[in-house]
C-alpha cells in the first residue's frame, strides 16, 4: 500500500511519511545539538571547570572517539532490536551524556562525551533503516537529504539558542533543555514502535558485522584514498565546530552571543553547501574535480585563518569561517559509490560478490541454503545489472550498433554490451529472481528463527 502520506512494506500496516520524516530529522538534530553545545559554550565551561578553553578538543575529540565505535556496531543493533528501539536508546544515551555534562567537574564532562558520542553513531544507522525501508523509491533522494538538514539544524539550534541560554541561566541549562527534549522524543516513539521494529531479528550478533567496514576499505584501494581524504577533510571541519567559538571570544574579543551566531552562519553555509556543490558535481560529471577544487580551497582559507586578528573587518571574518562551512559528506559518499564500481578484471568482481554471498549465508542463520543462495543470486544478478548499465554516450552508440546490425543478428538476439562470460550467472539470476517472488516469506521467516 502506497500513498502520497503514508507507505508500508507489510499489507494493513501504514506508516506515515511526513511523521517518520519529522522523527528521524530531529533524533538528527537533536544528537548533533548534543554533540555541538559544550564547544557552542567552551569558554563558559572552561572557566567553571578550572581548564584552558582549548581542552574543548579533547572533549570533541572523546566523543567522536566513542561514535566512531558505536557506528561499527551499528548496522547490527539495528538489525537485533530495530530501528525504533535503536533511536530511542540513541536518545536515552544523548539525555544521560547531557545530564552526565551538565555535573561541573571534569569527570562529569568525561562521562557525559563518552555517551553522547556513542548515541551519535546510532543515529545514522537507524534513520537510514527506516527511511530505506519505508519511503518511496522514487522520492528516497529527498527525504534522506531532507533527513541530514538535521545536523545544520542542531548547530543552528546550539548557537542560536544555546549561546543566549548560557548567558541568561548558565551553560548546564542548555544541557538540561537538550536531555529533556531527547526524554519527550524517546517516549513520543513507543507509539509506533512495535510496528516499525517487526522486521528486528534478536538472533543477530552485535560484535560480527563490527569489521566488515574496514575489511572492504582495506580491501580496494580507491576506497581506502578516499576514507584518506575523508579524514582530512573531517578534521579540518571538526577543528573549526570544536575551536571556532574560542577563537572568536578569546583571540578577537567578540561575545558568545555573537560568537554563536557566527556558527549558526557557518551552520547554515553548510546546508547550503551540500546542494550547492552537488548540484555542481553533477553539472560537470566529477565528483573527484569538485573534491580536489575545495580541498585547495579549503587550504588556502585555513592558511588565511592563522593571520585573523582583531583589526579585521567583521565581515571577512565571518566570510573565511564561512568559506570553511560547507558540507563535502554528500560528494564524498557519492565518489565511494562510484569508486565501488566493478573494474576491468572480471575475477575480481565476481571475486566481491561471491565474499557478499558468504556474507549473507553467514547472516541467514537457520534458513533453508536453497532459499539463501536463491536470494543470494538474485542480488548478485541485481549487481551485475548495475555494473553493466550503461551510461547516456554509450546507450547513444549501442543505439547505433544495433540500427546498423542485420535482421538476423538483432533476432539473435545478442548483449554486445555484456561479457560473455557474465551470461551464464545474468539468466541464473534471472530465474533466481522469478523464484524468489514466491520465496521472499519463507526465507524471512526461516531467518528470523533462532
Amino acid at each position: 500500500m502506497t500513498t502520497d502520506a503514508s507507505v508500508s512494506d507489510r499489507p494493513g500496516e501504514a506508516v506515515s511519511l511526513p511523521w517518520l520524516l519529522a522523527e528521524t530529522t530531529i533524533i538528527q538534530a537533536l544528537g548533533t545539538a548534543a554533540v555541538l553545545t559544550v564547544p557552542a559554550l567552551a569558554p563558559a565551561v572552561a572557566l567553571t571547570l578550572g581548564v584552558p578553553s582549548s581542552f574543548v578538543g579533547y572533549q570533541v575529540g572523546l566523543v567522536y572517539l566513542a561514535a566512531m565505535l558505536s557506528s561499527l556496531v551499528g548496522g547490527a543493533v539495528v538489525s537485533r532490536w530495530g530501528p525504533c528501539r535503536t533511536g530511542q536508546t540513541a536518545m536515552a544515551l544523548t539525555a544521560a551524556g547531557c545530564l552526565l555534562a551538565s555535573i561541573p567537574h571534569l569527570a562529569g564532562m568525561i562521562a557525559g562525551s563518552l555517551a553522547i558520542g556513542l548515541s551519535y553513531g546510532l543515529i545514522n544507522p537507524s534513520a537510514s533503516d527506516l527511511l530505506q525501508r519505508h519511503s518511496p523509491a522514487h522520492r528516497r533522494n529527498l527525504f534522506f537529504s531532507i533527513k541530514q538538514t538535521g545536523v545544520p539544524i542542531g548547530g543552528i539550534m546550539a548557537g542560536l539558542i544555546g549561546a543566549p541560554m548560557a548567558v541568561a541561566f548558565g551553560w548546564g541549562a542548555v544541557l538540561w533543555a537538550v536531555a529533556a527534549t531527547c526524554i519527550v522524543l524517546m517516549l513520543a516513539l513507543e507509539r509506533g514502535r512495535a510496528r516499525l521494529d517487526a522486521h528486528a531479528n534478536p538472533a543477530t550478533r552485535l560484535l560480527r558485522s563490527a569489521g566488515l567496514g574496514l575489511t572492504t576499505i582495506r580491501s580496494d584501494r580507491s576506497l581506502l584514498m578516499l576514507a584518506a581524504a575523508s579524514f582530512c577533510f573531517s578534521a579540518i571541519q571538526l577543528c573549526l565546530v570544536a575551536f571556532l567559538v574560542v577563537l572568536l571570544v578569546e583571540e578577537l574579543q567578540m561575545g558568545l552571543v555573537e560568537a554563536g551566531m557566527v556558527l549558526a552562519a557557518v551552520q547554515v553555509m553548510g546546508a547550503v553547501g551540500r546542494l550547492l556543490w552537488g548540484h555542481v558535481a553533477d553539472r560537470i560529471h566529477s565528483g573527484l574535480a569538485v573534491l580536489t577544487g575545495l580541498a585547495a580551497l579549503m587550504a588556502v582559507v585555513s592558511t588565511t585563518i592563522l593571520f585573523v586578528s582583531p583589526q579585521w573587518p567583521l565581515a571577512a571574518v565571518i566570510a573565511a569561517f564561512m568559506l570553511l562551512g560547507p558540507d563535502r559528506r554528500r560528494l564524498e559518499r557519492r565518489l565511494s559509490f562510484r569508486s565501488r564500481a566493478p573494474q576491468p578484471p572480471a575475477r575480481r568482481r565476481l571475486g566481491h560478490r561471491h565474499r557478499h554471498i558468504r556474507h549473507l549465508r553467514r547472516r541467514a542463520g537457520g534458513a533453508d541454503p536453497v532459499l539463501v543462495r536463491a536470494q543470494s543470486c538474485r542480488q548478485l544478478y541485481r549487481q551485475l545489472r548495475r555494473s553493466h548499465r550503461p551510461g547516456p554516450r554509450r546507450r547513444l552508440s549501442r543505439r547505433r550498433h544495433l540500427a546498423a546490425r542485420s535482421p538476423q543478428d538483432r533476432r539473435r538476439g545478442s548483449q554486445p554490451g555484456v561479457n560473455r562470460r557474465l551470461r551464464p550467472a545474468i539468466v541464473a539470476g534471472r530465474g533466481a529472481t522469478s523464484a524468489c517472488r514466491h520465496t521472499d516469506s519463507l526465507t524471512q521467516k526461516a531467518s528470523d528463527t533462532p
